[in-house]
């Protein structure tokens, strides 16, 4: 079953209410963190068990905080983002970020730093022309960005590695493969 809420929606009662009484093992949340917390929060108000798994979107430290430990349990995949590494490149990203903005940086922030140095490393290669941009980004093989290794295929596409994730114990808790 398929339910559907506007992004920036507070109110997840009849959606939960819904569920409920069909009682799915599984409840995936295609939704930010923001929503997630929400959505579980109430659900554990009304005893809504359930497994529930989410996309990149739901790592973030706020969706433990704003879901008041309902989040507790939770599988979220991710790109492979490990904020905690001690990586040179990693740590020193997580530092600058902290000391900027005072605040833990969640993923997109760590794949959008990557996006702006590939854009950056194709401007240098290629000049500053949208033709120059995209054959330059074609050429870039194994890029070191906080997210990983990064190339580029024969469509443009990056292929990355994604990790699972459980909330427990209020962390996120990376699952062996």
């Amino acid at each position: 079953q398929t339910e559907v809420f506007d992004p920036g929606s507070t109110d997840f009662h009849t959606i939960i209410n819904k569920l409920k009484k069909i009682r799915p093992p599984v409840v995936f949340l295609a939704s930010h963190y923001r929503e997630s917390a929400l959505f579980l929060k109430q659900a554990k108000e009304v005893e809504f068990n359930s497994i529930f798994i989410g996309g990149d979107g739901n790592f973030a430290p706020d969706l433990i905080k704003l879901s008041g430990g309902a989040a507790e349990g939770m599988y979220v995949s991710n790109l492979h983002w490990d904020p905690s590494s001690k990586k040179p490149i990693i740590a020193n990203f997580v530092k600058s970020f902290k000391d900027t903005f005072h605040q833990e940086p969640e993923v997109y922030a760590a794949a959008g730093y990557d996006c702006l140095c590939v854009v950056a490393k194709a401007i240098e290669m290629g000049g500053y022309t949208s033709e120059g941009i995209k054959n330059a980004l074609y050429k870039i093989k194994d890029f070191q960005g906080v997210t990983g290794t990064i190339t580029f295929d024969k469509w443009g596409e990056v292929s990355g590695r994604y990790d699972i994730f459980q909330v427990r114990n209020g962390q996120f808790i990376k699952l062996k493969r």
